[in-house]
């Protein structure tokens, strides 16, 4: 009877202390879910934020690609007459931004004048995508958002578009670029097809780390794409992928 008791209380003391132990845990995961929720609230604020913000992005983008015009010519001796946005030339051409000025160049002064915009664009995407990649910038957070905006997606929107220009019409800095430093309409093509190609894996990789607080995969490559200028005018890129 001594140790039916015994093993009665035994029983009862476990029960006690399990269903404590299950109270608690139920209560730490409604406090989990709460702050999940929490979480995911400001996660769609910061999402909506990025979104909103792309239209002063893409105008900020095309200042930016315009000023960086004057100031090669300025480099290059000459002087810029204005600088004009949202110009409608006629009926089948509008550009976002032109920039006119005077001043006598070789071929060479032209070249970079006209692809000086790329270049920035090449480079602050390289840098914004290391700057996520390595997590230098908290990729779940407002400045996550505002560099992979301003530093890849804005850049990427300029370059592809002035290279659409030039591979349906012919026209525009690539055209410019192509005439002044003697380089074939086909190799200009390829090498621009290839960054943006490039270019757009990259964006897709920081959209995923960006956008998504759960990650499906930790990152196996490195990737960097560096310009550079040689020669009389010839425009060099190197690129470096290590996969593990």
């Amino acid at each position: 009877m001594k140790r039916f008791v015994f093993a009665l209380l035994m029983i009862i003391i476990f029960l006690i202390i399990n269903s404590r132990n299950l109270i608690g845990q139920e209560n730490s995961e409604i406090l989990v879910n709460q702050q999940n929720e929490e979480q995911e609230k400001e996660f769609n604020k910061q999402r909506l934020w990025g979104i909103g913000l792309m239209p002063l992005l893409f105008v900020s983008q095309t200042v930016i690609h315009e000023l960086s015009h004057a100031a090669a010519i300025k480099l290059s001796g000459g002087e810029v007459s204005s600088i004009k946005f949202f110009v409608k030339k006629d009926e089948s051409r509008f550009y976002f931004g032109l920039t006119y000025f005077e001043g006598k160049f070789s071929n060479t002064e032209k070249a970079l004048i006209v692809v000086v915009p790329y270049l920035y664009d090449i480079s602050i995407f390289t840098i914004s995508d290391q700057l996520l990649l390595r997590k230098f910038v908290n990729t779940n957070s407002y400045s996550g958002f505002l560099v992979y905006s301003a530093g890849m997606l804005a850049p990427l929107i300029d370059f592809s578009a002035n290279y659409w220009a030039y591979a349906l019409n012919s026209s525009g800095d690539f055209y410019d670029f192509s005439k002044n430093a003697g380089i074939d309409r086909k190799v200009l093509l390829s090498v621009g097809v290839i960054t943006i190609a490039l270019a757009g894996w990259r964006c897709y990789e920081r959209f995923v780390d960006v956008m998504f607080k759960e990650k499906t995969r930790e990152s196996k490559s490195d990737f960097a794409i560096i310009p550079f200028i040689f020669g009389s005018g010839g425009l060099g890129i190197y690129a470096r992928l290590n996969f593990e």
